[in-house]
């Protein structure tokens, strides 16, 4: 989940996924939707080397990012008829 901006390759639209534990690295590509919402984000948010901040400014956990994912999940449902 501590993606950085220097995972990102512009000019190939790429992202470089560093896995844990003796994982294997990839590389993935990246959509043109994704590169601009990216973009947008690296201009709007606070100067950071990562690219998912906490809202205490540290980087974001797996375990956060699931929670946020199952809450955001919650409130879809209830939002649809």
């Amino acid at each position: 989940m501590r993606l950085r901006w220097d995972d990102i390759d512009w000019q190939t639209g790429t992202l470089h996924c560093r896995r844990l534990k003796n994982g294997i690295d990839s590389v993935h590509p990246l959509g043109t939707r994704e590169l601009k919402f990216l973009r947008r984000l690296n201009k709007e948010q606070e100067p950071s080397r990562y690219i998912f901040m906490s809202e205490r400014g540290s980087p974001i956990t797996t375990d956060s990012f699931l929670k946020l994912v199952r809450r955001l999940g919650v409130e879809a449902r209830c939002e649809c008829p």
